[in-house]
């Protein structure tokens, strides 16, 4: 006997064998991939032009005013800031030179961030751009000159109770095994500076290149030291004071016995700038 198929039972079977297909949950949409960041702008800072007109730029968003303050006009002149934040001015023509330079940003002056030629100074150091001349001036690079060296002289000093340094020149073709003797220039830099203001700023190296190539000076040594010699902003006087003795007891005595330097007053020269003038009068006379 075939028991007739019940209706209702039908309809469960297909609703059970239907149900995992009617309650899938749908597959989830894949989120769309995140943006990439933006990139910031290539900024260079600064660009010399052919007609010694000059481009600075400083990468800043977020500022509110920059401003950029040269020695070759000592004028802050406003920049502009574009749609990429980028604050940008020009310039010029300024006249062939090193010129220092920084940015004052919202009230803070910085150096240049993308310009590696930096003058340091004891507080807020700057950036420099080399404007440069035709003819060539005296303090450019030359490949067709031959270069002396830079000595960095570290010494544990008595007079100043720290440890200090001073920077050599040495021409070019100085060998310490010859027995040839040079007269020694003793150059010292002016307040807020260090002791490599005269090649980091003043070029001094590549000028007594130039200069010994063009047959214009004597082959000799340059001695910069450190002319600073109580805390910045300490007595001027007192720090006058410590850095004759310090020069006279130590740097001379140590440069003469390091050096192939010609040790009498007719072979030593000393010369400075600002502070350093000062202090090479009172130590020369």
């Amino acid at each position: 006997m075939v028991t007739p198929t019940c209706r209702p039972c039908l309809l469960l079977g297909a609703f059970l064998m239907l149900a995992p297909a009617a309650f899938a949950q749908p597959a989830p949409t894949p989120a769309p991939p995140a943006p990439a960041p933006a990139r910031a702008p290539n900024v260079v800072s600064p660009e010399v032009a052919s007609d010694r007109r000059v481009t600075f730029r400083l990468l800043a968003p977020n500022a509110n005013k920059v401003s950029v303050l040269g020695q070759w006009d000592n004028i802050p002149h406003n920049l502009a800031k574009d749609a990429s934040g980028v604050w940008s001015v020009t310039l010029g023509p300024i006249e062939p030179s090193y010129w220092i330079y920084n940015f004052t940003m919202d009230g803070v002056d910085i150096a240049d961030p993308v310009n590696p030629i930096v003058k340091l100074r004891m507080r807020t150091s700057a950036s420099m751009v080399n404007i440069p001349g035709d003819p060539a001036t005296t303090w450019d690079v030359r490949t067709d000159v031959p270069h002396g060296s830079i000595d960095i002289n570290w010494h544990n000093s008595k007079v100043t109770n720290d440890a200090r340094y001073f920077y050599v020149y040495t021409p070019p073709g100085y060998d310490p095994n010859s027995p040839a003797k040079y007269p020694v220039f003793y150059l010292l830099h002016g307040n807020n500076g260090t002791p490599s203001d005269w090649t980091a700023a003043g070029r001094a190296n590549f000028m007594a290149d130039n200069l010994i190539a063009a047959k214009k000076m004597v082959p000799m040594i340059i001695v910069m030291p450190w002319g600073h010699s109580v805390p910045l902003g300490g007595p001027q006087g007192q720090n006058n004071d410590t850095f004759d003795r310090y020069l006279t007891q130590e740097v001379i005595p140590l440069v003469e016995s390091k050096y192939r330097v010609a040790p009498d007053r007719a072979n030593r020269a000393i010369m400075g700038l600002s502070m350093g003038g000062g202090q090479a009068i009172r130590v020369g006379l």
